[in-house]
């Protein structure tokens, strides 16, 4: 059909001059399809880097999800090495507070050898239960009260509650491997209890070496971050109550993801039920690392967990405005109706205002040598009659009528209905011209020319 259209209006553009209907329909289709094909690329620039970030994100879930299993296994040693738990459990229930070496000793070297296979643990600290003013083990002499007080006093209470379970968390601290103003702490907790009795003994507590955490996660890390320019795309870790975990920039750790991600509140999925992984575009808020502009989110739910990796990258090429969308539409819509009434003979011509007397002379010889039978399908046709209802006005079979049509298109050398309509149009028969015509010879046509009314 759209074929059949085209070819019939090239040729009458062949036959006749441009009408302004025509001129002005192929422009505005011709405008339409030039924005149309702008806005398919830009869409194609805007996919492409998020797709990119997407199949990056995946590998990097898989990544944190084997390093966090790793950490959390460490724990696991306290619970299946006797000699440790037994150490533990001497620490725990000796009544000395301050001279701890010979059991620190113990940890201190199991820990040191747990690090050299796990080297993301930075350090660790046992804090004992039942004495809370207990100078708690450690891995290594580096860490002073001012570290492990805050430590202690955000992690304790959560890790006995989660009963044995994995916690993790941001706590305020001093790392020796980062920057020296460094104060935010990616640690891992887990509570202890005695292999026989099954009582609590205490909270060990790893500390994530950030330096190498970053880098899992954004790919940079710390110190490259703080000593390059600015950068535009971030890539962060958020736990399932939407605190930030890991970042390079450290200015974010600990703060909550609503201020940090664009559009985190309206589209990010917070449920458990909810997509594993997504994207989305949204507007940069006030409080985000980087304040205006649009930008990708793409997040992927770390496996077997509830933590999320989130990328936010910015879209450099902005799509183009709603506007220009229904333009597109409108203009393709306006440009086949103007293309499609003149067709129809929806354009009066000079020519055809002019009397029907006066195009008399003008029957060309093509519509003469038709026989009575083909000349009244042919007025049928211009009518804009089907094949049935013409058969039905003749009171033939519709078989018949496309015979018919056939053989009038091989006579006038044309391909189809739409062609032989505008063959017509061209030599300004109309209903009118013709009825006056069959008044005049009516042995020309093989009904009554009341059937042209």
């Amino acid at each position: 059909m759209p074929m059949a259209l085209g070819i019939a209006v090239l040729r009458g553009l062949e036959k006749k001059p441009f009408s302004k209907r025509i001129v002005a329909g192929i422009s505005l289709a011709l405008i339409s399809f030039a924005v149309m094909v702008v806005d398919i690329q830009r869409s194609i620039k805007q996919e492409d880097p998020a797709a990119y970030a997407a199949k990056i994100l995946v590998l990097r879930s898989r990544r944190i999800a084997e390093l966090a299993a790793s950490i959390e296994a460490i724990s696991f040693q306290f619970f299946m090495n006797r000699l440790l738990n037994t150490t533990l459990s001497a620490y725990v229930n000796d009544a000395e507070r301050y001279d701890i070496s010979k059991w620190n000793t113990v940890f201190s070297q199991h820990m040191e050898g747990l690090a050299q296979t796990v080297p993301e643990i930075e350090d660790a600290i046992f804090f004992a239960i039942p004495d809370p003013n207990k100078i708690p083990l450690m891995m290594t002499d580096s860490l002073t009260r001012a570290t492990y007080q805050p430590v202690r006093s955000i992690i304790m209470q959560k890790a006995i509650a989660a009963s044995g379970k994995s916690v993790w968390d941001v706590c305020m601290g001093a790392s020796k491997s980062a920057a020296q103003n460094v104060n935010k702490l990616l640690v891992c907790a887990r509570l202890i209890t005695n292999i026989d009795t099954h009582v609590p003994l205490g909270v060990l507590v790893l500390l994530v070496n950030p330096d190498r955490i970053a880098r899992a996660v954004s790919g940079s890390s710390w110190d490259e971050d703080a000593n390059a320019a600015p950068k535009t795309d971030y890539t962060l870790l958020i736990d399932e109550n939407s605190k930030i975990l890991v970042s390079a920039s450290l200015s974010q750790i600990g703060l909550q993801a609503q201020a940090q991600v664009p559009g985190f509140s309206e589209h990010f999925p917070l449920n458990k039920a909810a997509s594993p992984s997504g994207k989305y575009k949204a507007r940069a808020l006030s409080g985000a690392k980087a304040t205006q502009g649009l930008f990708w989110v793409i997040y992927e739910r770390v496996p077997d967990r509830l933590w999320t990796l989130v990328s936010i990258l910015p879209v450099s090429v902005d799509p183009l405005p709603l506007f220009f969308r229904i333009f597109i539409i409108a203009g393709f819509a306006a440009s086949v109706w103007l293309i499609l009434s003149v067709l129809r003979g929806g354009e009066a011509t000079p020519d055809q205002s002019q009397p029907p007397a006066q195009h008399l002379e003008a029957i060309p010889d093509w519509f003469k040598a038709l026989a009575p039978r083909e000349k009244v399908v042919m007025v049928l046709l211009l009518k804009g009659l089907s094949n049935k209802e013409i058969a039905y006005h003749l009171a033939i079979r519709e078989q018949t009528v496309k015979n018919y049509l056939h053989g009038i298109y091989k006579k006038l050398g044309v391909q189809d209905r739409f062609s032989a309509l505008l063959l017509m149009q061209n030599a300004h028969l109309n209903i009118e011209t013709i009825k006056d015509y069959a008044e005049k010879n009516p042995s020309e046509f093989s009904v009554s020319i009341d059937i042209l009314a």
